[in-house]
């Protein structure tokens, strides 16, 4: 009779797995996929925060029926501030990073350093959800957020999450080990951080008519999670505020004087007008620039220069009448190279007649604009590899960012979906160990796919079976949800890092070092344990705490 009853009970457990469900807890750096197991459930999970951050924390939830009531009650909103859930979706990574940029299949070199082997799926994707929440698939993924307001005492606060589902229920704990180090809101005084964004993309992904109220509207809602991703820098474009009459460029007034006031709204501060000129006929060997108005104009052409005197005069005017001058950064072409340092020279010499004392940033790809760029902003590893030389331009009093883009790939710092989510806080970390201004990457919302939920790798440029892709996650970091941008916990760990940053400032130099050097050396080397730079972090917090108590 027990026989009977024991297989009664396998057999319909392989139908009904009502006791079958885990709950765990998973630190919000470490990866999680729809296939990733819980051999032990996490139900605890000690964190050390500074005030004046934002902390997260991932739940995965498996082996539920497939539709499935899921409900999530806590107590943090009794300790802390603004309070978020959010469900997490998975996207796709159809091929791996390259070995020295691009995606694998560009040289055919097998990368070793990613987390794992494409394709797969991994979540990726921060939905905002009303509770309870149904769900369609037997195993759910949500974060939950928490900011530490600087208000708060230091000390440890233990908060409860239940876990609710039909025939479960799982209870959770969390504390958070509050210090005595604050980290300031972003403003003109931290690290400078941009990402580069498209105004015609959020009109399209979101269905709206570039301008309406309904763009405005949504721009409000980027421009505020800009922020919240700790970004202080904005782009404008000048294509989309100068518009040509009679082959003559007009300055739209009233819509730059909006963009601009919509991201200061936000808390973001500085204005970077982006590049105006690209190598001629996108050449790499090119040694002249065109407009990025008209590409039959030479920028260094009686015609070029009539054209950008109109523009300049026009722009000078409104930032002198506004104040903006404090504020402004300007760039010349994207990417340039040592065959065009002679047109480049000669345009900015231009540009500089109406913007004097307006500091220069662009990425770079030569070392030959010495006086004439003084924010320079090399890739990682050009970084790393010409040290000396950019060391050399800040005891001249220029200004050092660093980028990532499709390139670099392998070991190198960068921040695509197949990369641990520590090299995001590390970019973050390498500012403050190499005294660095900022970070740029291009791609916030450059979406070059119909659906970035479905498609992660994509042609560059589009063409039939070419190998020149940009790989997972290189065109975005946030994704177009409904009526609004939903965050990634790509640009949470990048978030991170860049707090981190910020704590680390507070530092003397070989106190950063000797803090760092446990996890993290180079843009090449560091440490993709999480549990070592917790270690780190808490070491960090408990060094700010000393030197609190001896004041």
């Amino acid at each position: 009779m027990k026989i009977k009853i024991l297989f009664l009970a396998i057999l319909l457990g392989f139908h009904y797995p009502l006791l079958a469900q885990k709950v765990s807890l998973f630190d919000e750096l470490i990866p999680l996929y729809p296939d990733t197991p819980i051999k032990k459930e996490a139900k605890h999970i000690r964190l050390h925060a500074a005030k004046g951050t934002i902390l997260s924390i991932n739940i995965l939830i498996r082996d539920t029926h497939q539709k499935n009531l899921i409900d999530i009650q806590h107590n943090f909103s009794g300790l802390f501030r603004n309070v978020e859930i959010y469900k997490l979706i998975d996207v796709p990574v159809e091929e791996n990073t390259g070995l020295d940029s691009r995606t694998e299949q560009y040289t055919g070199q097998t990368n070793p350093y990613v987390i794992r082997k494409a394709p797969f799926y991994i979540y990726e994707v921060l939905q905002p959800v009303k509770l309870p929440v149904l769900t369609e698939q037997p195993v759910s993924a949500f974060n939950i957020q928490w900011e530490i307001p600087k208000y708060l005492p230091e000390g440890e606060y233990n908060a409860s999450i239940l876990i609710k589902g039909n025939g479960f229920s799982k209870l959770l704990q969390v504390s958070t080990v509050v210090h005595k180090a604050a980290v300031p809101r972003a403003n003109y005084n931290t690290y400078k951080y941009t990402n580069w964004f498209s105004l015609n993309n959020i009109a399209s992904y979101h269905g709206v008519e570039k301008w309406s109220s309904e763009f405005w509207n949504i721009l409000q809602k980027y421009a505020l999670k800009m922020a919240r991703g700790r970004q202080n820098v904005f782009w404008i474009t000048l294509r989309d505020v100068f518009h040509t009459i009679d082959q003559s460029p007009v300055l739209d007034k009233k819509n730059l004087k909006k963009l601009i006031a919509t991201f200061t709204k936000a808390g973001i501060y500085y204005i970077e007008f982006a590049p105006i000129a690209h190598r001629t006929n996108g050449d790499w060997s090119s040694k002249t620039l065109s407009s990025n108005f008209d590409r039959t104009m030479l920028v260094n052409s009686d015609r070029g220069y009539a054209f950008y005197e109109k523009i300049f005069s026009q722009l000078k005017h409104i930032i002198e009448e506004n104040n903006w001058q404090g504020r402004s950064l300007f760039h010349i072409a994207d990417e340039p190279t040592d065959e065009v340092v002679e047109d480049y020279t000669k345009f900015t010499r231009h540009l500089k007649k109406y913007f004097p004392n307006s500091p220069i940033l662009e990425a770079s790809m030569t070392l030959g604009l010495s006086n004439i760029i003084n924010n320079w902003c090399p890739q990682v590893q050009e970084y790393q590899k010409h040290k000396d030389f950019f060391e050399n331009r800040k005891i001249e009093g220029d200004k050092v960012w660093v980028y990532t883009c499709l390139i670099p790939g392998g070991q190198w710092l960068n921040r695509l979906l197949d990369q641990h989510k520590l090299r995001q806080v590390y970019i973050g970390w390498s500012l403050a160990k190499f005294d660095l201004e900022g970070y740029l990457h291009w791609g916030f919302n450059h979406y070059n796919t119909k659906n970035p939920f479905s498609q992660s790798v994509v042609d560059h440029p589009q063409a039939p079976n070419t190998r020149n892709k940009l790989p997972a996650g290189d065109t975005h970091i946030i994704y177009p949800g409904n009526k609004e941008p939903w965050g990634s916990l790509r640009f949470l760990s990048h978030r991170i890092g860049m707090e981190d940053a910020e704590l680390f400032k507070k530092l003397k130099k070989d106190k950063r070092k000797n803090i760092m050097k446990s996890c993290f050396k180079a843009f090449d080397d560091y440490k993709t344990n999480v549990e070592l730079y917790r270690q780190a972090k808490q070491e960090l917090l408990e060094e700010l705490d000393n030197m609190e108590n001896s004041k």
